[in-house]
């Protein structure tokens, strides 16, 4: 069996074979699903919202998960990637959802690592060492709502349906991870 697992789809759940989860199963614990029993897995700004230690376990969750072949896409926001030029963006978005004025971009990753019920801090080179320490192989980092190997995640993302796109590329860093073996 091949499912398709979409993990913290908020209201921006996918059509089927995706099998949609929010706030129903918690990522902290044992996912309730048998081993192998994926084909892919797609997580979207959700990592950031789990501890280090928890977000390591679900990622080691998702490598149980998947067969072989089978692909994690994982998103989340990467303060390293926001430069001064998606400032305008970021502090509307500020502004608009906590009143919160923001001036520099400091201030912006401020915001990043504490408002939004974040619990940890993830950047590329940070997650793809650790889905690698996992045992995930072929790692790559791609745009914002594009794939390159698997088409069947292409146009997947959903951020920008509710942050608008410039402020979802600004911010998101995209990992496919696949599991050789």
């Amino acid at each position: 069996m091949n499912r398709w697992f979409h993990f913290g789809c908020g209201e921006h759940k996918l059509p089927e074979p995706w099998e949609n989860f929010d706030r129903d199963i918690d990522l902290r614990e044992p996912l309730p699903f048998k081993s192998g029993a994926a084909q892919y897995i797609f997580a979207e700004h959700v990592i950031e919202h789990l501890s280090i230690q928890d977000g390591l376990h679900f990622l080691k969750e998702c490598h149980r998960l998947l067969n072989e072949k089978g692909v994690l896409r994982l998103s989340f926001p990467d303060m390293t990637k926001i430069g001064v030029d998606a400032l305008p963006h970021y502090a509307n978005h500020l502004k608009k959802h906590t009143g919160k004025r923001v001036r520099t971009i400091e201030e912006v990753w401020l915001s990043i690592a504490t408002d939004w019920e974040h619990r940890s801090v993830w950047t590329a080179d940070m997650a793809r060492r650790l889905v690698k320490a996992i045992g995930f192989d072929q790692i790559i980092t791609l745009p914002y709502g594009q794939t390159i190997l698997h088409p069947d995640l292409d146009g997947i993302d959903g951020r920008h349906l509710s942050e608008g796109l410039e402020l979802a590329r600004a911010e998101t860093t995209v990992i496919e991870a696949t599991k050789l073996r």
